[in-house]
């Protein structure tokens, strides 16, 4: 079958009619006319295969799955999650929002300071989309370059010693940690990846002194643990938090909630700009990473919580006049929502790595708050995810 490719889904998905029916097809471009083939037919759409897959720069594209829109330019990236997030708003809200959505570019390539590898045997890449298939790969064009230099040290590991199953690295301001799983002599590991390594572990004993990698930004130190959560792209990072800080900058705000807060990191950052912080996380390691972050910089008006956001909300009787939120892809929680409708407080920070949920939560929250501003950050190229960021005002 042919047909043109009129558009993409919210998955860079190329849309094709046929029969009256829309066929998701991937790896197409806007305006083609593509040969494909049906793989899977529900009652309401199909799901298409390409036939005229084209040569990517990247040989694995086709097949790890972890690039959706590699087959874009970079341009045709960042418009098509433009379009993608301004459909979304339209769509699943009613604001009167008509302003252009400007999306902030990052590098496309060697961008990621954090990945995940799976070993079977002497060999070492990523599972494939939706199965456990070990898809082995020379390079990957998403990670640091300083990266392969890892992944070349636990090539060379993994050719003569077995055991291994899993290996993360995450490198920060040159630092190195790397954690493995599996089996393997620990005095061993020791002296192959030391001190090649910053920080090392294997099967959650730390074999370094060192146990966290140490990162700046804005003139703020911060520690990062291994099960920490933190962005896999160093600039867009500093891109989000700038956005946010600068609108914080203009509010003249004084008491602020940062829920979700993770590690601390933009808690400690808004501390200069408002009275107090309250910085909430359901994790109590990522806490007492927070915690200690603050006394590495030692910023006193920042108060932190482990606590689920929902409960911390019904008993803590502050007031704040600036929420910040940083959700997981989920979204806020139904009675999260509900409290901060019931508070209302003078602004919201929407801070969203998924603009479906993004859309659901501030349609919820319409009847007391107006959309100010909207703004995108391309923390992911190459695949058909974005960061999205929202001011929202409470209306007089």
């Amino acid at each position: 079958m042919k047909g043109e490719v009129l558009g993409y889904d919210h998955f860079g998905r190329g849309i094709v009619k046929c029969n009256g029916k829309v066929v998701f097809v991937p790896y197409c471009k806007k305006g083609e006319i593509i040969s494909f083939a049906i793989v899977d037919e529900k009652r309401q759409y199909a799901i298409g295969e390409n036939l005229e897959k084209k040569k990517s720069i990247c040989p694995f594209y086709l097949l790890c799955g972890g690039c959706q829109i590699l087959h874009l330019s970079y341009p045709e990236q960042l418009l098509f999650k433009q379009e993608k997030v301004k459909n979304i708003l339209k769509r699943y809200t009613k604001y009167d929002y008509e302003k252009e959505i400007p999306i902030l570019s990052t590098e496309p390539f060697f961008y990621r300071n954090k990945v995940v590898l799976h070993i079977e045997e002497d060999r070492l890449g990523f599972y494939q989309e939706e199965s456990q298939k070990l898809v082995p790969f020379a390079q990957c064009l998403l990670l640091k370059k300083e990266m392969q230099e890892a992944i070349l040290k636990l090539r060379e590991y993994i050719q003569t010693r077995k055991g291994l199953e899993e290996a993360m690295i995450r490198i920060l301001d040159g630092q190195v940690m790397l954690v493995l799983k599996g089996k393997a002599d620990v005095e061993e590991i020791r002296s192959f990846f030391f001190p090649f390594c910053h920080v090392l572990f294997l099967n959650g004993q730390a074999l370094t002194k060192e146990k966290k990698l140490k990162t700046t930004i804005f003139d703020t130190t911060f520690l990062v643990s291994k099960d920490a959560f933190f962005q896999v792209n160093d600039l867009g990072l500093r891109k989000i938090y700038q956005v946010v800080l600068d609108w914080v900058k203009s509010l003249s705000c004084t008491v602020a909630f940062d829920l979700y807060c993770g590690t601390g990191t933009l808690s400690l950052l808004l501390a200069p700009y408002v009275q107090k912080v309250y910085g909430v996380e359901l994790s109590k390691e990522a806490i007492l990473d927070a915690k200690e972050n603050q006394g590495q910089n030692r910023i006193s008006n920042v108060s932190f919580f482990a606590s689920d956001v929902g409960h911390f909300l019904q008993r803590n009787k502050a007031t704040p006049d600036l929420i910040v939120v940083d959700p997981p892809r989920a979204g806020l929680a139904k009675n999260v929502r509900r409290d901060i409708k019931k508070r209302r407080p003078a602004y919201l920070i929407y801070v969203s790595c998924d603009p479906m949920t993004l859309a659901r939560d501030i349609e919820d929250l319409r009847e007391f708050y107006l959309l100010e501003d909207v703004i995108m950050v391309d923390e992911f190229p190459n695949t058909y995810h974005v960061e999205c960021l929202c001011l929202l005002k409470r209306k007089e």
